[in-house]
């Protein structure tokens, strides 16, 4: 393939629902991908029957990979194990493109000579019709150099086109734990990370995707503010798992960024654990103190997604709800 290819990597489920549109929305695209694998993982609806009638009339080469119920991350990095591009687009299977995505992706990662660049989303409910939720779109281009791109800010992988070479060298099946639970990180923020951790990252304010919600998600936009103090449960246990986490990221990342960057990179991860600790002394202070000292954080700009280990003002709110009388477990 040329220097400028793109792999399509798209993994599915039991997504017969929604896969048809999905594909229709890749042949309409004013730059084509150059091939789209697919990685499906034990479908027993007519899934394959889909994909294998796109197809035999799709105008770019179609390959499957089959699975066996691997879970949704190794599912897409199994599948992008097999991509020959120069760069790959995650797809999931229940989203629509927009036309001008992979060419307006193409361009921005050139014109920065970024590693990785992701654009915003518009959420949708079932039949496509816009909805509010709480995803992090952007309202202005940003662009982060090398080890200065937020920790625990996500990108999402269907929003992403990245270099292939982020991939080289990175036991992925050995990947360390996701800030949200104790099960592996998935693809999308090993890619996100090794990318922070490499390279230069671009996000655009573009929303070049329809995501679409519905109650079978696998992961769906963020929630409302509502919703996370609704379910709000054990505050510092996720602090503290988020600590020990970057413990794990830094030794895990920091000999991928190469020997001249890797002191930098445990300086950056270690950064990241601190904050958090910070946070975490925060809320153990009595309640009119912790108040001043989480306010003071705010206005020192700790909460603000554009320091590369700093929080966001949501954490801020929910650290606010968790200090107040009767909140604490």
């Amino acid at each position: 393939m040329s220097s400028t290819t793109i792999s399509v990597v798209l993994a599915t489920f039991n997504g017969a629902p929604y896969l048809a549109q999905q594909l229709d929305s890749l042949t309409r695209q004013v730059r084509p991908p150059d091939e789209l694998v697919v990685g499906d993982d034990g479908s027993t609806d007519a899934t394959l029957d889909i994909v294998h009638r796109f197809r035999r009339s799709s105008g770019f080469p179609v390959s499957v990979v089959r699975n066996e119920r691997l879970g949704v991350g190794t599912n897409f990095l199994v599948a992008a194990g097999e991509a020959q591009g120069r760069y790959i687009a995650f797809a999931d299977q229940d989203d629509v493109w927009l036309p001008d995505k992979l060419a307006r992706l193409l361009d921005t990662l050139h014109r920065h000579r970024a590693v990785l660049v992701a654009h915003g989303v518009r959420s949708v409910d079932e039949q496509l019709r816009p909805i509010r939720t709480g995803y992090p779109n952007v309202r202005g281009v940003q662009v982060e150099e090398r080890l200065r791109g937020n920790v625990w800010f996500p990108i999402g992988g269907n929003a992403m086109l990245f270099e292939r070479t982020l991939l080289d060298g990175c036991d992925w099946k050995n990947r360390p734990s996701s800030q949200w639970s104790h099960d592996q990180m998935n693809h999308d923020d090993l890619v996100k990370l090794l990318a922070v951790v490499r390279g230069r990252t671009v996000r655009i304010p573009e929303r070049l995707l329809l995501y679409r919600q519905h109650r079978n998600n696998v992961e769906g936009a963020s929630k409302t503010l509502s919703q996370a103090l609704r379910t709000y449960t054990d505050h510092t246990e996720g602090i503290e798992h988020r600590i020990n986490v970057a413990a794990d990221w830094s030794r895990f990342f920091s000999p991928l960024a190469g020997p001249e960057h890797r002191s930098a990179t445990e300086r950056y991860f270690a950064d990241a654990a601190a904050i958090m600790a910070a946070r975490l002394a925060r809320l153990d202070e009595p309640t009119l103190r912790a108040l001043r000292s989480i306010a003071g954080a705010v206005i020192r700009g700790d909460y603000s997604r554009r320091s590369a280990d700093g929080l966001e003002w949501r954490w801020a709110l929910q650290d606010l709800y968790s200090v107040l009388p009767g909140r604490n477990p």
